[in-house]
């Protein structure tokens, strides 16, 4: 099939909703030559120019043929880890997106219903070698040092763009984006700055009026022990969200990202180790940075279209958010029958859930007072 790879595949022990999703069809990853096709020579940020397999898609973005969406998690996450794929899956240009999953602490049962659904599953190693004393038996931890691996796991491609599994494509327009940012080459990541965070730094008052400043980037730097100046020169920089990113497969982020990781995950914390490191791949090995728009990772707040049913921006121009992210809904993220009393542009109040997929029946309606 050309520019397409037709998977034949059964549901096996997936909920019913997500089986019911194209369980007798093939997928099909849509041709380039549905658009202009050949090799691109496009800047990479520093200076220089990288020749890439590309088209040009919907809108006029330049897009590589070869991309592969990204994901992981152990059993728990399993559901979300589902979500997500069903979430790529019914839309035209994820129906045949190649998509793998790094099993962290899967069941065989559930690698298994992953793989019926076009999914390469990966079991990673540890990579390091005091990872696994450090992890302590907590598995699901081989997702997030496994985001500096990426490229090992999952050859072949030219572009990875990294899905945390508690998120969702809505708009699959943010894939491209991504997708558009990382071919250039460079890091295509959202920076948690801007309308969404009423807070950008912590201070804390002391004696004399002098204000003692704590961001998440010193914090976690000063934490690992890095040298007095390096925590300075990130301090007052924005948090990169590691939830959602993309790179091309031969760009220099990977080894710098890996070299800061394995400092941070044997100092810190495992589980912050990756955005530190991305952080300081940026900011201190000053490496090329292309910032995407809040709706290619979207945290909220929160609104809906009453009548399409979607997931909007709180703020004008309530445009349809691209990826949900639900970094911040602990207890929707472990039980989807968990509500949210969500508002429309009207600010008429709806209980939804934001997991996938949608409610597409209102129910009650309250008007805010």
């Amino acid at each position: 099939m050309k520019g397409g790879w037709p998977i034949a595949h059964e549901m096996g022990s997936l909920p019913t909703w997500l089986a019911d999703q194209g369980s007798e069809s093939s997928f099909r990853c849509p041709a380039p030559g549905e658009g202009a096709a050949g090799r691109l020579a496009i800047e990479d940020g520093g200076g220089g120019t990288v020749s890439s397999p590309a088209y040009i898609g919907a809108g006029g973005l330049i897009l590589s043929e070869s991309f592969m969406i990204v994901t992981g998690g152990d059993a728990n996450y399993f559901p979300l880890i589902a979500e997500l794929v069903a979430s790529v899956r019914a839309q035209p240009r994820g129906a045949g997106c190649p998509i793998g999953v790094i099993d962290a602490g899967l069941t065989d049962e559930q690698k298994a219903a992953l793989g019926a659904r076009g999914c390469k599953v990966v079991t990673p190693d540890w990579e390091y070698d005091f990872a696994a004393d450090k992890a302590r038996g907590r598995v699901h931890l081989k997702a997030e040092i496994g985001k500096a691996f990426m490229p090992k796991y999952f050859p072949g491609h030219d572009v990875l763009v990294w899905v945390d599994a508690d998120a969702w494509v809505q708009d699959f327009h943010a894939i491209d984006l991504l997708v558009e940012g990382a071919s250039r080459g460079r890091l295509a990541i959202v920076p948690q700055i801007g309308r969404y965070y009423r807070t950008e730094v912590q201070l804390t008052w002391l004696i004399g009026g002098i204000a003692r400043v704590r961001t998440i980037l010193f914090k976690n730097a000063a934490r690992v022990g890095l040298p007095r100046a390096v925590c300075r020169t990130i301090a007052s920089k924005p948090t990169l969200n590691a939830g959602v990113f993309a790179l091309r497969t031969d760009a220099p982020h990977w080894a710098a990202i890996r070299k800061w990781q394995a400092l941070a995950a044997r100092r810190g914390r495992i589980f912050t180790s990756t955005q530190l490191a991305i952080a300081l791949s940026v900011y201190v090995d000053k490496l090329p940075l292309e910032l995407m728009p809040e709706t290619c990772n979207y945290m909220g707040p929160w609104r809906r279209d009453r009548t399409t049913g979607r997931i909007l921006e709180y703020y004008l121009p309530n445009a349809p958010v691209g990826i949900v992210h639900l970094a911040s809904e602990n207890n929707m993220r472990a039980d989807r029958s968990v509500l949210k009393n969500v508002p429309d542009v009207d600010g008429v109040i709806e209980p939804i859930s934001l997991r996938y997929p949608l409610p597409q029946v209102a129910t009650e309606r309250v008007a805010v007072g």
